[in-house]
């Protein structure tokens, strides 16, 4: 059933355990065509510049398929475009918010944590910097190693190193040609026989002979002339012969020149013949081409640079590290910074939320411990989300501290918080309700209510308080290898959520209580 995009609270009531079964087994059970999922997503600018910077082309609606075969292979596009699976994740995490019990858990790690804070403070270019500022730092830390180590193993193969630069210097083997070098070489090295070939070319083109090929084209020419005929064939006759005394004389006249231009220098093919022999010499010694020995001569230079010069190789790469390093501890104290300011007024909102989820008595403290010089992945700053309350005034680590519930509601509170500088306009929350129940839950459901204004929120849950707050519903039921998603409205959501209520309250009981819940919302 399609979900038309618009602002509004969306509930899917479960009858069944998970909604997730195995697709697959539906395809191969139904025998005709694979299973095909369509989103259709209505987004703004800033989603499409997200999709822009990993290659996405979009614009509005944006169409994502999947198909599913029953083999269990799948194909994605994107506005018909086929992409990788990969590609398509992507694409989902900048589209849906998809919030469940498995994230609740996520917000215990003091890496998601930070995130939280460098979303809120904007952080994600200077935090980009920086990490490219810590690679670089982080390689050059690896060179400077490499040049210590280096220059002994150098000093060690001096000598070798030495005779074989010198060996392979012994040629300039930048300015080698050798395609012109082997032409040349085989004119001068043939010339006898060339010039041989190019007077007996010329003999039978121009010599004093009665029928060279000038007078024998000529004279065919000058007969044709003389028949008196317009017959087509004497015409094709008369210009052929002509077409021949013209490429005759091309002919003698580029031989004449070429003659005058051939010579031979006896002292250019000795260099020429030095040249190749010690090229081919070297190309045997050193089993390479010569573009292979420039490059092995270009190393060579470079170790024996490191060898006679130590200290301005290192030098130079302690000097960039240093250079590095300044601009890493800049950005650390401004990300630092950042985080401090927002982190006041993270923790305000969320403690209010807090409050209208009824945890009067817990708070939230962004902990974060700053060490200047300490240079970890995400900068100088190490971040604890704390859970304080009436037992423990200070505060401690929330995966210590925090149930199941309480996780719940913070992470609520957290979202409703963060809703304003998230451009995500569709949030599905998965059973996030869990360990809540009764007045808690009713506010839970206020607060998702409030959130559906500005988001699109699909909601799945057994709790008839959420339930309630709902503007459409799908009631999702499995039955043996097959799964219904009903879109239902009126009596049909009042029946449902009255099941909810559970069997302990009489029918009428638990049909007037729904009734009083959906006309609350």
């Amino acid at each position: 059933t399609p979900i038309e995009y618009n602002s509004g609270l969306t509930v899917i009531l479960l009858v069944a355990k998970s909604i997730l079964y195995p697709i697959r087994q539906l395809g191969a059970i139904s025998g005709i065509l694979p299973p095909l999922v369509t989103g259709v997503f209505e987004v703004d600018y800033s989603i499409i510049e997200q999709l822009a910077s990993i290659d996405i082309e979009a614009d509005n609606p944006l169409i994502i398929r999947r198909v599913i075969n029953p083999s269990g292979h799948s194909r994605a596009y994107i506005n018909d475009n086929p992409v990788t699976l990969k590609i398509l994740k992507g694409v989902g995490n900048v589209l849906v918010d998809m919030h469940g019990q498995h994230e609740h858990q996520l917000l215990l790690s003091n890496v998601n944590q930070r995130r939280i804070i460098d979303t809120v403070a904007g952080n994600e270019e200077k935090l980009a910097e920086y990490m490219g500022l810590l690679d670089k730092y982080n390689d050059l830390k690896e060179e400077k190693t490499r040049i210590a180590a280096d220059i002994e193993e150098f000093r060690k193969e001096k000598d070798y190193i030495q005779y074989a630069l010198e060996e392979l210097s012994s040629i300039d083997l930048d300015k080698i040609d050798e395609e012109t070098i082997s032409k040349r070489l085989y004119e001068m090295e043939n010339y006898e026989d060339i010039k041989q070939i190019l007077s007996e070319i010329y003999e039978l083109t121009e010599s004093e002979q009665e029928y060279n090929l000038l007078n024998f084209a000529t004279e065919i020419e000058k007969r044709a002339k003389s028949i008196k005929s317009t017959h087509t064939g004497i015409d094709s006759i008369r210009k052929l012969a002509q077409q021949i005394r013209v490429n005759a004389e091309e002919i003698s006249s580029e031989i004449v020149s070429l003659e005058d231009a051939f010579y031979l220098d006896e002292e250019e093919l000795a260099v020429l013949r030095d040249k190749v022999g010690k090229l081919d010499t070297l190309k045997r010694k050193y089993n390479m081409d010569k573009d292979g020995l420039v490059g092995y001569r270009n190393k060579l230079e470079e170790k024996i640079s490191i060898i006679n010069f130590p200290e301005e190789k290192l030098h130079s790469v302690e000097k960039a590290m240093a250079d590095t390093l300044k601009n890493m501890k800049t950005i650390s104290a401004l990300l630092h910074k950042k985080r401090s300011e927002v982190s006041k007024a993270f923790e305000e909102k969320v403690n209010k939320a807090l409050r209208d989820l009824n945890m009067k008595d817990s708070s939230l403290k962004v902990d974060i411990d700053y060490e200047e010089d300490r240079y970890e992945r995400y900068g100088c700053d190490r971040i604890e989300f704390l859970l304080k309350n009436r037992f423990n005034r200070d505060g401690m680590p929330l995966k210590d501290i925090a149930s199941g519930g309480e996780l719940s509601r913070i992470m609520l509170a957290m979202k409703s918080t963060l809703t304003v500088s998230d451009p995500v306009t569709t949030m599905v929350f998965d059973e996030i309700d869990t360990g809540i129940s009764g007045k808690t839950a009713e506010m839970a459901a206020d607060m998702m209510k409030k959130l559906s204004s500005d988001k699109q929120l699909i909601v799945i849950t057994h709790l008839p308080q959420i339930a309630a707050a709902g503007s459409r519903h799908l009631f999702v039921s499995k039955h043996d290898n097959d799964i219904d998603i009903e879109h239902i409205d009126s009596e049909q959501r009042v029946n449902e959520i009255a099941r909810l209520l559970g069997a302990s309250i009489a029918r009428g009981t638990a049909v007037e209580h729904a009734r009083a819940l959906l006309d609350k919302k």
